[in-house]
């Protein structure tokens, strides 16, 4: 039980009935303190709509590479926007495959990784973009014409 004199998680049980370990899944004692220390603390977070979303790494619950492909806001980010892989809490591109695979890289040519977004490298990705055949790369878009030539 939490003493209000000192405000420290005593025991496991402190710590799985509190509202750390149910949203940020800080489920486990360590010096007073309720902390993260195994993937399953992670996975039971509410932050997580399903098992599996989050895991244990470095001393704390960061994004899963499945989180980035779950349904709702992060599965549009990878859809549409290549950021698929997990690095902390966030969803990013990290490869030229994370842009192949989406959605602006079909439409649009973006289909190179660069600076953690995906761009138009090349004529070749450009080729790619349904919504213009006939486009070039310039600064890292496709367009009809490039006025720098």
């Amino acid at each position: 039980m939490f003493d209000m004199g000192e405000c420290a998680a005593k025991n496991i049980e402190d710590c799985e009935s509190s509202w750390f370990c149910k949203t940020w899944g800080r489920c486990t004692p360590l010096e007073g303190a309720c902390v993260p220390m195994s993937d399953e603390d992670c996975k039971g977070g509410i932050r997580s709509a399903s098992k599996g979303l989050w895991k244990f790494e470095d001393g704390k619950c960061v994004r899963s590479d499945e989180a980035c492909h779950e349904n709702g806001y992060f599965s549009s980010a990878c859809a549409w926007d290549g950021r698929c892989t997990a690095v902390g809490e966030e969803c990013i591109v990290a490869t030229d495959e994370d842009c192949a695979q989406s959605l602006n890289c079909k439409y649009n040519g973006l289909c190179s990784a660069k600076a953690k977004a995906c761009i138009a490298k090349d004529e070749a990705d450009c080729a790619k973009a349904e919504h213009c055949k006939a486009c070039v790369p310039c600064d890292g878009k496709c367009q009809e014409a490039c006025p720098r030539g």
